[in-house]
């Protein structure tokens, strides 16, 4: 699903093509939104227990997700996510599992 750029800021479409911004900065804002003091504590504690946040055990597929599981607890998606909830964002786990996301090497 795609922020349609027409009838933003909820509007949305399916495509293929690269994620806007917008579209960037409307993930983060649902996602700290979810579950604020959750998401507070987790920050505020490095990252620890990242768990915690129900969109971290959807993801991981420990709690029901109509997209179903998207990774492994450990992988390099979730340590890309783990990272940046710890204020260190490792890069090289986010490009390898954007790479894996896509069906890339």
């Amino acid at each position: 699903m795609r922020l349609d750029a027409n009838d933003a800021p909820y509007c949305l479409r399916t495509g293929g093509t690269d994620t806007t911004a917008a579209e960037y900065d409307a993930t983060y804002r649902s996602l700290v939104g979810l579950e604020p003091a959750v998401m507070t504590a987790v920050v505020a504690n490095k990252g620890a227990h990242p768990e915690y946040l129900t969109f971290v055990r959807k993801a991981r597929g420990e709690e029901s997700h109509k997209g179903g599981k998207l990774w492994n607890a450990g992988d390099d998606q979730d340590r890309c996510v783990a990272s940046w909830l710890a204020g260190a964002v490792d890069t090289m786990a986010c490009t390898t599992g954007l790479s894996d996301a896509d069906g890339g090497p």
